[in-house]
């Protein structure tokens, strides 16, 4: 069986022990409150009679001398304690002459799973059997039988009868006790007393101990075996309380904890087992499981058989000690082989532990079979030094698991650290060379051309490491550098080429406090000293110029010659060699010059055989020794300090000049939260128009004149655009006059733009209007300031309207078209020619198409114009129209054929174009659709009517 099925074996049985150990608690808890008490009166026949005598065991023992009575009817005086030696379950009679100056208020005896019966004077005074209390089983339990006496008795024949289904009690006689019961339970409590202390004292280590596993679970989130100690110590303190003489007193139904005793014994395996398991790392899993299997088929097996009666857990509970035994010497022989092996250091305080608690059950164990029950304090002195030990390795454990936590944590900052690093480089390589597409790649490329000839001069894969990230670096100082300047296409001026100069010393100057690798800085610096002596920035010649900063030197020139650049085209190779050639011992190290020329015959700088980022992706050994000098934070301040200026244009739109739609949004919804105001959804009308006919350039110049417009209205408030010929403008004001004026001034403006530009003639402005208090949702109003251009564009565009209420004189006034108007407008829409909208051309080539096949064809072909009108006095908003109209399309589709055309034409209307319906026919077409939408709308405000022409000329 794999490890890992080992280890889900081991997962169950732990959930199986607690479901078992909740099981049996729960059981005692309801056995003791359903089944009858085993209280001294239940069994008593005879009144009560008290005396009083001393509380001394000579003076509380009876005086009187006993006779066995056999079954041959023999008399044979015996005495007690003792074992006669008759078969199991034959009944022991004892016999004796109450003295005559007997005054005591009770005879008690102890009953060894007994069942007794006792007589004075024949008169049967208690009889005690347990087969009516006991939850299962045939065997009565252990315990005193106490029979009230008085003075009275003295003289009369006491006859005491025995039988026990036990084997190893049958026979057995204990002694007879005369006094007054309380001296007597004083007296007990004097000699075994200790148990019940004891065993109380170990319930409450044990159930402490389980409390604190579970906190240090839930604490520490992690599983911690102490939980099984826990429940050892709770098994062996049960089981001491099940012992004890004195349980009688402790439960009414002794029957009960008895039977727990045994289950304890039972049971006892299992969560040392699995506690070993956990200290050992499961190396004895194997060895473990089958101690747990075959301590849970014993436990099962014994219940079958008590609760069948066929065997008690008396007669079988020798199986669950030898168990307990082999448990022991497995237990030993793991910590045998693991001393040899050496891993017995990893847990010596427990193996010391375990031993001392062995032992100590062990010496218990025994005791018990020889009919002597010690108090209880060397199995308590073996649990706690076994709990102590258990306690002072999990102390162990927390602090390795928390050490091991934070070193964990430890790498993963540092791989996080080195991560953002190493895209930070990058990002800033990319930044770099963005500011020139001729550059592009550059500090890439000059990166994998260093480590190609740091290899070759025998450098090691840590240095090589160090120096690709520096390489990467190396301009970093460009940053400071006026775009004019990089990008100039012609030849610099002297004042130009000293300030292009300077990237060198404002790169050092970023790097210089940044401890990412030793000779980041004098990379930077350095990379453009000459080996002569007749570099910058300062001079320097031969060997006072950092080895690394010329390897970079070399692989810079090299790159910079194999490039394009805005002035040039790459040179050739054989030019790339002699400059290069040329050059050693002027501009470049000799001896890297000659590396240099190994590696370019050999092709190693070709395109292809360049390894990219191989050091980065693969030496991770580089990366983790980077990854702890990093300060990323370090350098990515001095890098911010330097680009402040760039990011103040982050979030503008390049066309409009507008905030872009994330940074415009958000504006706009603080300005929501401060105070109220309305939301504007403006969309530019026919710029897909506009970019058919007369090119994107003209679309791009239409946009612009929008953002200038949008521009001029944001004193107080915010504009932005959020895609494409959408924009958004937010005026903090709730005065209804003053935004229609400021929206009449924004289309006035518009207009007079236009005027300027003739190719944008066909544009117009759109507008949906949403007021908005303190507290309301953003989206909400979006989504209404949206309806509400839905309702401008139905309208016929240009214009704006609110989201509020409409009279229905508004309505029926946009509603009442001139159909013969309307049928002209699409009739001359028909002669497509690309300056038409793009919503009506499908419906107008349709209706020119259908005008055709009916001028040639003879058919007839009716158009007929559908209008919602509201009725009188109503208010309506623009949620009941969208409604209405989409019950109406419902309506309309399920009453016309397929060769129908129908589409919406205004916010209240719909075209329908039938075919050869007859004049005659249209009327009852309309009557149905009309019932349809009358049935499906709910909504009573809205009439519908229509008018129909013919479409033949």
């Amino acid at each position: 069986m794999s490890t890992q099925k080992e280890t889900k074996w081991f997962e169950r049985y732990k959930i199986f022990f607690r479901i078992i150990v909740m099981g049996v608690m729960l059981s005692c808890v309801i056995f003791s409150l359903i089944l009858p008490n085993e209280t001294d009166y239940y069994f008593e026949v005879s009144k009560e009679q008290s005396a009083k005598t001393e509380n001394v065991k000579d003076e509380l023992l009876y005086e009187g001398s006993f006779e066995w009575i056999k079954s041959t009817g023999e008399h044979v005086a015996i005495a007690l304690p003792g074992r006669l030696d008759i078969p199991r379950g034959e009944v022991v009679v004892l016999e004796s002459r109450i003295p005559e100056d007997f005054v005591e208020t009770a005879i008690i005896l102890r009953s060894s799973q007994q069942d007794v019966r006792i007589f004075i004077g024949g008169e049967l005074r208690v009889d005690y059997n347990t087969v009516h209390s006991r939850p299962v089983g045939s065997q009565t339990t252990s315990r005193y039988v106490i029979c009230k006496t008085g003075r009275e008795d003295a003289g009369a024949m006491l006859r005491i009868e025995t039988r026990s289904d036990a084997t190893e009690y049958s026979g057995v006689v204990n002694e007879v006790f005369a006094c007054d019961k309380m001296d007597f339970w004083l007296y007990i409590y004097k000699q075994y007393g200790a148990d019940v202390f004891f065993g109380l004292f170990l319930i409450f280590i044990g159930i402490f101990t389980i409390g604190v596993s579970i906190c240090l679970t839930i604490g520490f989130k992690g599983e911690y075996d102490l939980e099984f100690i826990g429940w050892c110590v709770l098994l062996v303190g049960g089981w001491l309380l099940g012992e004890s003489k004195l349980r009688q007193l402790m439960v009414d139904n002794s029957s009960v904890l008895s039977n727990l005793c045994f289950i304890i014994i039972m049971l006892a395996p299992v969560p040392l087992m699995i506690f070993l398991n956990g200290i050992q790392n499961g190396r004895y899993r194997k060895w473990f499981r089958t101690i747990s299997f075959l301590a849970y088929a014993n436990f099962g097996l014994s219940c079958f058989l008590q609760i069948c009666n066929l065997v008690d857990f008396v007669d079988d509970i020798f199986v669950s000690h030898i168990i307990l035994v082999i448990s022991f010497f497995v237990v030993l022989a793991t910590f045998f082989v693991d001393a040899r092996r050496g891993f017995i250091r990893e847990y010596k305080g427990i193996c010391f532990g375990m031993l001392c608690l062995m032992i100590s059950v062990i010496i218990e164990v025994i005791m018990m079979y020889m009919m002597t029950v010690v108090s209880g304090m060397i199995v308590t002195i073996g649990v706690l030094i076994f709990v102590g030990t258990a306690f002072i390795k999990t102390v162990k454990d927390i602090r390795s698991r928390e050490r091991k936590k934070q070193e964990e944590r430890l790498n993963e900052q540092r791989k996080q650290s080195e991560t953002m690093s190493m895209q930070m480089i990058q990002t800033l390589s990319n930044t770099l060379e963005a500011k020139d597409e001729y550059t592009r790649g550059h500090s890439r490329r000059v990166a994998d051309y260093s480590v190609l000839i740091a290899r070759r001069l025998g450098m090691s894969e840590e240095q090589v490491a160090k120096l690709h990230y520096a390489a990467s670096l190396h301009d970093i100082g460009k940053i400071g550098v006026p775009d004019i300047i990089l990008n100039k296409p012609t030849r610099l001026s002297d004042e130009e080429y000293t300030i292009i100069k300077k990237h060198t010393t404002i790169g050092a100057d970023i790097l210089k406090n940044v401890e990412l690798i030793t000779f980041t800085e004098k990379v930077a610096r350095y990379h453009h000293e000459r080996y002569d002596g007749k570099g910058y920035p300062e001079g320097l010649s031969g060997e006072e110029i950092p080895y690394e900063a010329r390897i970079v030197a070399l692989a810079d020139s090299f790159d910079a010659m194999n490039s394009k650049r805005i002035y040039r085209n790459p040179l050739s190779k054989e030019a790339v060699r002699e400059e290069i050639v040329k050059n050693a011992g002027k501009q470049f190290d000799p001896e890297m010059v000659t590396c240099f020329l190994e590696l370019f015959d050999e092709g190693a700088f070709e395109k292809g055989n360049v390894p990219e980022n191989d050091v980065a992706a693969g030496d991770s050994e580089g990366q983790s020794l980077l990854a702890e000098n990093m300060e990323a934070n370090k350098l990515l301040s001095m890098v911010m300090e330097t680009m402040n200026s760039t990011s103040k244009g982050e979030g503008i739109d390049f066309l409009t000049k507008l905030p872009t739609r994330v940074y415009g949004e958000q504006q706009i919804i603080q300005k929501m939260k401060e105070g109220g105001g309305v939301l504007v959804f403006v969309d530019m009308d026919n710029l897909k128009k506009i970019n058919d006919i007369h090119g994107h350039r003209a679309g791009d110049e239409a946009l612009q004149c929008v953002g200038e417009v949008l521009s001029s209205l944001t004193e107080n408030g915010v504009a932005c655009r959020i895609g494409g010929d959408e924009f958004l403008l937010y005026i903090p004001t709730a005065d209804r006059e003053c935004v229609t004026g400021l929206l009449n001034q924004a289309m006035q403006h518009f207009e007079q733009k236009k005027k300027e530009k003739i190719q944008i003639q066909g544009a117009s402005l759109s507008m949906g209007i949403c007021k908005c208090a303190p507290g309301d949702d953003f989206q909400e109003v979006l989504s209404k300031a949206d309806k509400a251009l839905y309702h401008v564009k139905h309208q016929g565009k240009n214009g704006y309207h609110w989201y509020y209420e409409q009279k229905n004189e508004f309505l029926a006034d946009s509603a009442a078209i001139d159909i013969e108007k309307l049928m002209e407008s699409i009739r001359q829409s028909g002669s497509y020619d690309g300056a038409m909208e793009v919503e009506y051309r499908e419906f107008a080539k349709l209706y020119e198409y259908l005008g055709k096949v009916c001028e040639r064809y003879k058919h007839t072909c009716h158009v007929a114009l559908i209008t919602l009108d509201v009725k009188a006095e109503e208010t309506i908003y623009i949620d009941d129209i969208e409604q209405a109209m989409h019950e109406m399309e419902i309506a309309i589709r399920e009453n016309i054929r397929n060769v129908d055309i129908c589409t919406r034409y205004s916010s209240m209307q719909f075209l329908v174009v039938l075919l050869e319906a007859g004049q005659q026919n249209i009327d009852p077409i309309m009557q149905r659709i009309f019932m349809r939408f009358h049935k499906i709308c709910q909504n009573t405000k809205f009439s519908p009517d229509y008018e129909s022409r013919s479409m033949n000329r």
